[in-house]
């Protein structure tokens, strides 16, 4: 998923998500300098782990 597709997943910034990515919470495949894709189910995976659920 490219990078705004996955900022609007997890309803955050394009630049949280690529702090995201230097802190290591998500990986990223860099395409090229302009095109880097990020990998649903990690994405996936850390709104599960951040969602609280009652």
């Amino acid at each position: 998923m490219s990078t705004r597709e996955a900022a609007e997943y997890l309803r955050i910034s394009t630049r949280t998500l690529q702090r995201y990515a230097r802190e290591g919470r998500l990986s990223r495949i860099r395409l090229s300098r302009q095109k880097i894709l990020y990998i649903r189910a990690e994405v996936e995976e850390l709104v599960e782990r951040n969602t609280y659920r009652v």
